[in-house]
């Protein structure tokens, strides 16, 4: 109880059914003043998709609405919520939000979206050989440097798919 200076939640909150259970843990821990640092996809993430975005463009908003839960329920996403929404859950378990914003841009978040099916060949490279790893030529060298770029000018934003949470532990 009361031990800990720090807990950093790298995108992996969304991923724990039961959200409350965890921050009470995670308030239980935390010595008081203790900082508690979240990454989490906000409830932007599914209709700032690639595939969510490309067809509501050409009007097909049931089936971009589908994809984003689609992918959501792939990612085994259990929480996109608002960022009023996680100051609530904060604040309901004793916590003080120092710093909240959204992060990256739709365009970024595209980008992440369409790098999932350029990668589907080392999926079935696997399947096919039984290895993840083979030979040195890969696409994948390719994007890092042209992501990173979007990524740097991606946050704070507005309204982004993601969400950075910095709250501290009331006494």
């Amino acid at each position: 109880n009361g031990h800990f200076g720090s807990i950093v939640c790298n995108s992996a909150i969304e991923h724990i059914p039961d959200v409350e259970s965890t921050l009470r843990e995670c308030h239980r821990v935390l010595a008081p003043g203790g900082r508690l640092w979240i990454t989490t996809p906000s409830h932007y993430f599914g209709g700032m998709l690639l595939g969510s975005r490309a067809l509501r463009s050409v009007g097909l908003r049931g089936t971009a609405e589908a994809y984003a839960r689609w992918f959501n329920g792939h990612s085994l996403h259990f929480h996109t919520d608002s960022r009023e929404t996680w100051h609530e859950r904060l604040e309901q378990h004793g916590f003080a939000v120092q710093q909240s914003f959204y992060y990256l841009t739709p365009g970024a978040h595209s980008a992440f979206d369409l790098l999932h099916y350029l990668s589907a060949w080392r999926w079935i490279r696997r399947r096919v050989t039984g290895r993840w790893v083979g030979s040195g030529l890969t696409l994948n060298a390719f994007w890092p440097a042209r992501i990173s770029g979007l990524i740097e000018r991606s946050w704070p934003t507005e309204a982004g798919p993601y969400l950075y949470l910095d709250a501290t532990r009331k006494s």
